[in-house]
């Protein structure tokens, strides 16, 4: 009798935690940084490696705008032209899978550019600094030889 009921418990402790057990979840974030990264996990920490991934544009429900794999880490990048709410779906091939959503603003269209044009803005500087480098360089070796002619 003791024996039934020992593996009548095992098997409901089976069935209410087996799902869980035998099957990965998954996570994943995404930011912005320059492009979107998104970086996907199973629940239990390790990468969602060369998974397959799928990115849906604003309104585009069946029309992939780019697709590939993550990286070892999980990670996948990409970068968006609009903005909106933009899709991604990633699945591994053995039935795991997850959806991303993020929402695009102007503003974060706008960080990307900032980008470029700072170091734009950077190299015009450094250029700068440097021409006024010289020619104070060079009024200084002039003012110097001129007084050690007058003395």
């Amino acid at each position: 009798m003791n024996t039934r009921i020992i593996f009548l418990m095992l098997f409901c402790a089976m069935i209410a935690l087996g799902g869980r057990a035998l099957a990965h979840g998954v996570t994943g974030a995404m930011r912005i940084d320059n492009a979107v990264l998104a970086e996907i996990r199973y629940d239990d920490g390790e990468p969602f490696s060369y998974s397959e991934v799928k990115v849906y544009g604003p309104g585009e429900e069946k029309t992939e705008y780019q697709n590939g794999r993550t990286d070892a880490k999980g990670v996948f990048a990409f970068v968006p032209d609009r903005k909106g709410t933009w899709r991604l779906v990633a699945t591994d091939g053995m039935s795991h899978g997850k959806e991303l959503a993020i929402d695009i603003t102007d503003a974060a269209l706008m960080k990307k550019s900032d980008a470029w044009d700072s170091a734009r803005r950077q190299k015009l500087f450094s250029g700068l600094f440097l021409i006024w480098a010289v020619v104070a360089t060079s009024l200084y070796v002039g003012a110097r030889r001129k007084k050690k002619g007058e003395a």
